[in-house]
């Protein structure tokens, strides 16, 4: 796992299990959270090439609970997806059913 800090929000990139899914987990560390601090987030995960259009990234926000940032690929975020998952097991597991249809 590696850890980073684009701006406010602390996170680390986690395995996720699949090549079109990064995870990143929000360290919570009393700073700015990975969802308040989306945008650069983003921007900052585009710029180091770990996102591109079809990616889907999750994130374990501060309460613990999974959902997807959305973005373009290119650095802009687009909004939030809730997944509501309590796992990332779930969070991919959700996502996979998604695909699928």
């Amino acid at each position: 796992m590696r850890t980073f800090q684009p701006n406010k929000a602390r996170f680390e990139i986690v395995p996720s299990g699949r090549r079109d899914v990064l995870a990143i987990v929000d360290l919570d560390d009393g700073d700015m959270s990975v969802t308040n601090d989306a945008e650069a987030v983003v921007a900052f995960l585009a710029d180091r090439e770990y996102i591109y259009e079809d990616t889907r990234l999750i994130y374990r926000d501060s309460c613990g609970i999974w959902d997807e940032l959305r973005h373009d690929g290119n650095g802009r975020f687009l909004g939030f997806k809730v997944i509501h998952a309590r796992t990332m097991a779930e969070a991919s597991s959700i996502i996979r059913a998604e695909d699928e249809t």
